[in-house]
């Protein structure tokens, strides 16, 4: 029997193509065919664990950049994401004429739940309102989390009628009925379009506080535009 019917192996060279051809290269080196061929092997083992290696860097990698575009606690986008997102919408903007709305939104009572009932009730109400806010959503739309008790909506493609009219259907279904766990949660809406393509992503931010503030400091469970 002969060694290539004992290990097989794949033509390594278009000019190395039989045993006979690898143990003359092995003599014109200096080595024996066995001593070639554990180089041989010790090679492919070497290059396998590079290849191993990258794909597992590669992972880490795309497992990394997710747990910075996601929020840990409710699984939405997180700010780095939205400021990154929010500069995008406004680029497009500026460039396309392409409008957007943008929404921001906190919750009424959490200081309150935090306070009687822990924070950890206060993280079950953060995520049961931001996984509820999530289902009523287009696909285009991005919930982020802002802060700790203020979340952010991107609204590509609508003005501030319609970003109204989402805001307040979204203030009348979150408080029509009670969440899993959490009970009956009320949060107020603060809604702004950008129109001036001079605004920065700061100042627009800011403009949606405004109105958020404002409608906090009508009692909350409300809806105000930026005037």
């Amino acid at each position: 029997m002969k060694l290539e019917d004992l290990i097989p192996l794949p033509p390594l060279h278009p000019y190395l193509q039989t045993y006979a051809e690898l143990t003359e290269q092995a003599a014109g080196w200096g080595l024996d065919l066995k001593t070639l061929l554990l180089i041989l092997a010790f090679l492919g083992l070497w290059l396998k664990c590079r290849i191993s290696r990258r794909r597992l860097l590669r992972r880490h990698a795309a497992e990394l950049q997710e747990v910075r575009e996601t929020d840990g606690l409710t699984q939405v986008a997180s700010r780095r994401r939205v400021d990154v997102l929010l500069e995008q919408l406004i680029e497009n903007c500026q460039r396309h004429g392409h409008p957007f709305s943008l929404i921001l939104f906190e919750l009424d009572q959490l200081k309150q739940v935090n306070s009687l009932l822990g924070h950890r009730s206060g993280d079950q109400a953060l995520t049961a309102v931001s996984q509820f806010v999530q289902g009523h959503l287009r696909k285009m739309d991005v919930l982020g989390r802002w802060t700790g008790s203020r979340f952010i909506i991107l609204c590509p493609s609508i003005d501030t009628n319609q970003a109204l009219q989402l805001a307040e259907k979204l203030r009348a279904q979150l408080s029509a009925g009670p969440l899993e766990r959490v009970g009956n949660q009320t949060a107020s809406f603060g809604v702004v379009e950008y129109q001036d393509k001079s605004l920065s992503a700061a100042a627009l931010v800011a403009m949606a506080e405004d109105a958020l503030c404002a409608a906090r400091g009508e009692g909350g469970n409300n809806v105000r535009g930026w005037a």
